[in-house]
């Protein structure tokens, strides 16, 4: 497949969180296979208010995590948070309680909603900067991506902090052919390449559409996975398909 379409942006930082792997070391022990994810959701976010932590549920903490670890000092980035549930295991709570004839706690539903992450991190932060949820399927990071790059392209001089989440669905949904397998996190800072600058650690995005008689092949099992690979450096290229479109993430440095 020839891509038709590509674009790419520079890393200033990226952070990821799974049960099991708090560091860097620890993804690039996974990314060459030394390492599972495995172990409790409880990633560190003591930096949040008592009051607000409270409210967060595992999905929460884990965007969190990642994105403040990625946070530029005394700067305000665009964030494009995505997640292709999101809080789906709150939503789901709700759905059985309505089934069952019970009512529905307003609290619980206004942190069911997609964009409960961005919401209540921008509310840790009293930032009011620019902030998106997205979902788009199979190609929410993607779709989170190309968001980023639109952004940059009206604020060039800007940086762009974009947050992947997700987690398993409910014990229900189990046997899912495409559904997300383990919970991991991973946020990137973003920015536009400079002219100036060489030896910057870029990542390049890929599209174009899938032959009708190509296989769709093997889905990932997170997207955050995917991107992960990359950012340890264990691969410069990974490449999967949403059964419209094929996708080729893929990284390089400045100048080579």
């Amino acid at each position: 497949m020839t891509a038709t379409n590509s674009t790419e942006l520079a890393v200033s930082c990226w952070a990821a969180w799974a049960p099991g792997l708090r560091d860097r070391a620890g993804w690039k022990a996974w990314a060459a296979g030394e390492r599972e994810i495995s172990g409790p959701v409880d990633p560190d976010v003591s930096f949040v208010k008592p009051l607000l932590r409270r409210r967060l549920s595992p999905l929460n903490r884990m965007a969190f995590h990642v994105a403040s670890a990625c946070l530029p000092e005394g700067e305000a980035p665009f964030c494009i948070f995505c997640s292709r549930y999101g809080e789906y295991a709150r939503a789901f709570e709700i759905l059985n309680s309505m089934a069952e004839g019970e009512p529905v706690s307003p609290n619980s539903f206004s942190l069911s909603v997609h964009n409960t992450v961005s919401s209540l991190f921008s509310i840790s932060r009293e930032d009011r900067t620019h902030s998106t949820a997205l979902a788009a399927g199979e190609a929410t990071l993607e779709a989170g991506f190309l968001e980023a790059c639109g952004l940059l392209a009206e604020a060039p001089q800007a940086s762009a902090l974009l947050v992947y989440y997700d987690e398993p669905l409910p014990s229900f949904y189990v046997g899912t052919a495409d559904a997300i397998q383990v919970s991991a996190a991973l946020a990137v800072l973003l920015r536009r390449p400079r002219a100036s600058s060489s030896r910057e650690t870029m990542l390049r995005l890929a599209w174009g559409a899938r032959p009708e008689n190509e296989a769709r092949g093997a889905k990932p099992v997170n997207p955050a996975l995917r991107l992960a690979k990359l950012l340890t450096e264990a691969e410069a290229q990974s490449e999967f398909s949403d059964g419209r479109l094929i996708w080729t993430w893929s990284r390089h440095v400045a100048g080579d």
